[in-house]
């Protein structure tokens, strides 16, 4: 029996990462021909050898790294980008370098990464880009995530303009927003999740989920059930009700984490 994804070459972009990883193994067991990528290939050693795929360099942020490894691919099926950088702390807190960082790594990489296969993939009939997002629908502002939160929605929005800029012609963006997930880097961030009310899942489910939304021909999927995503609507039509309803609760919560005086806390994604 084939698989969902026989005969398709998929890329990888952050294999290194605890979802990346997910992802590439999920792919790997419904028949995808792989490429594993990030920045150091040689950290992909292993999960090659496991599930197979060709190892490739890739700087997300870099248009010259990311054409390179587009001419190493030839026709590409599907790219996801697994990569991301996620401050949460107070706006005051941050350094210019993770300012920089957030921005060039969650947006700029996003949209360098577009750039670069969604031409190809228009000429050949079509494929899928996948970018990860933060909590929820990418415009729910979380206090003491304002900039990785206005990464996340830049993301969004540029993924709803390439849809309809290419509409017609087989290439899709999906903004795929993961649940909390077992990873190394987001463990330390597990007991606030449950106090907002969200489960973490393990990598696995994740990469399910994403493999579901890109063969289903979503254009955003938001994990974590009914409330993210009932909390994104009324974010969006009713935001003084929904900080009444939730976002205060959520900043008194939040605070105690990641206020100033608390751990200072940064996690790349994956």
């Amino acid at each position: 029996m084939s698989g969902r994804f026989e005969g398709k070459q998929v890329i990888i972009i952050g294999a290194s990462g605890g979802l990346g990883g997910a992802f590439a193994r999920a792919f790997a067991k419904e028949g995808a021909a792989l490429i594993l990528a990030a920045r150091s290939p040689s950290s992909l050693t292993a999960l090659a050898q496991e599930i197979g795929g060709k190892l490739a360099p890739a700087d997300l942020t870099d248009s010259r790294s990311l054409e390179m490894l587009h001419q190493q691919a030839g026709r590409v099926d599907v790219v996801v980008n697994a990569t991301g950088f996620s401050p949460r702390k107070s706006l005051a807190a941050h350094t210019d370098e993770e300012i920089s960082r957030t921005l060039h790594t969650n947006l700029m990489g996003a949209i360098l990464i577009t750039r670069t296969f969604a031409p190809s993939m228009a000429q050949s009939g079509g494929g899928v880009i996948v970018h990860l997002g933060g909590y929820a629908d990418g415009r729910l502002a979380l206090p003491f995530f304002s900039v990785d939160a206005a990464s996340r929605a830049g993301i969004m929005t540029f993924s709803e303009a390439i849809n309809r800029e290419y509409r017609g012609t087989g290439v899709r963006v999906l903004y795929f927003s993961p649940s909390p997930a077992e990873t190394e880097t987001e463990r330390p961030y597990h007991p606030v999740w449950r106090k907002l009310g969200q489960p973490v899942v393990s990598a696995e489910k994740v990469a399910a989920a994403l493999l579901d939304s890109v063969s289903h021909k979503r254009q955003i999927h938001i994990m974590g059930g009914a409330l993210p995503r009932v909390f994104s609507r009324l974010n969006a039509i009713f935001p003084r009700l929904a900080e009444m309803v939730m976002i205060n609760r959520y900043k008194r919560i939040l605070e105690s984490y990641f206020g100033d005086g608390a751990v200072d806390t940064v996690g790349d994604k994956g």
